[in-house]
């Protein structure tokens, strides 16, 4: 806003001059205010991406954990052909391809005479349960295989690429892949400012672990 004053020149004529803000200035401010709260307010998406990736990490890393912990109490025991005095342990019960996660699983193992193969299938069941009921709104997919490479999971074209080796002497890994709506436009937001892996407007997040006592 501008304020226009007179006052008297030298020759007797009146002299105009200006005072105050002018339009310009105050438009020049508004956007500098703009851009500051546009600044914060990515940071806060940001933040929040990343405190929800922690949570799910996380979540899935103690549930993976348990399952690993149940599998080590519960291997296969074969007697290794090159050293007579050694024997070697693999999980080929719990070996499984892509599955997606489901709480209708009703595997259960109770009484005294438990085979390895009924035990095994209700640890995955409770795996399963676990994660549906920690991550109700993902779509969760696993599998667990033997792996030499150590490469994760991932999104390919709209598939799911679980990277396992071929090799039967290599370590079993559990590996975890989830999937996020992002509904928002601040969700496009994140996705740009974190690099997210997306696939058809979702977030994708892995883990993987390695069954090792």
């Amino acid at each position: 806003m501008k304020t226009l004053r007179q006052t008297s020149h030298i020759s007797g004529r009146l002299k105009t001059t200006q005072t105050g803000l002018t339009l310009i200035e105050i438009l020049v401010s508004m956007i500098v205010l703009a851009l500051g709260v546009l600044a914060l307010l990515s940071v806060q998406l940001r933040a929040a991406s990343n405190v929800r990736e922690a949570e799910g990490q996380t979540v899935v890393s103690q549930i993976t954990q348990n399952l690993i912990e149940g599998m080590l109490i519960n291997p296969t025991l074969e007697k290794d052909k090159q050293k007579e005095a050694w024997t070697k342990k693999h999980y080929t019960a719990y070996e499984t391809t892509e599955r997606q996660v489901s709480a209708a699983c009703n595997d259960t193992a109770s009484g005294s005479d438990i085979k390895k193969a009924d035990l095994a299938k209700a640890q995955i069941c409770d795996f399963q349960k676990n994660l549906r009921a920690a991550m109700p709104e993902a779509d969760i997919y696993f599998a667990i295989c033997k792996d030499n490479k150590a490469n994760p999971p991932e999104m390919k074209s709209g598939r799911r690429e679980w990277n396992c080796g071929a090799s039967t002497d290599t370590v079993t890994v559990i590996k975890v892949l989830w999937t996020v709506d992002m509904e928002t436009d601040a969700d496009e937001t994140t996705k740009a400012a974190n690099s997210l892996s997306t696939s058809d407007n979702k977030a994708v997040f892995t883990y993987q672990a390695r069954v090792t006592e």
